[in-house]
């Protein structure tokens, strides 16, 4: 089974072995899931590289195929137990549009930007992050 290194944006590297290279960009895309990122904020695009080891039959270098995951935040939990999110303000962002929304039972707000940049690829990305309450959320009874 043919060889790969894999390597991440963060210098991490291995050699894995796949069938395919198809087979290897899934594997990578898998790797690159189930990271230790850390606390994820906001949208979080993590990439890597795989390339097949050694050289091709002309002795030139394999293609390096790059592979990239956008990790989510997790939604905080609501004091109602699922949120019920209210349409807010609109704006356009250049290719896309961000809107915020608010949760009527806690107040947390979830902004999404559907035309943010990816910074090293200048691919467009859809964008979340999750913000505390404006004011604090008086309890109904």
């Amino acid at each position: 089974m043919p060889q790969y290194e894999y390597r991440e944006d963060s210098g991490y590297q291995e050699t894995i072995e796949a069938a395919s290279d198809t087979a290897a960009q899934n594997i990578a895309a898998q790797y690159l899931r189930d990271g230790d990122w850390g606390r994820i904020e906001r949208t979080t695009r993590v990439a890597a590289t795989v390339q097949r080891a050694g050289s091709d039959p002309d002795g030139l270098p394999w293609e390096r195929l790059r592979v990239h995951v956008d990790l989510q935040p997790e939604e905080p939990a609501c004091t109602a137990g699922e949120h019920a999110w209210l349409d807010g303000a609109v704006w356009g962002s250049g290719t896309g549009v961000c809107y915020t929304d608010t949760c009527r039972h806690c107040g947390v707000r979830r902004r999404v930007d559907t035309g943010a940049t990816d910074t090293l690829t200048g691919e467009t990305m859809r964008v979340v992050e999750y913000l505390p309450p404006l004011e604090p959320v008086e309890q109904q009874p």
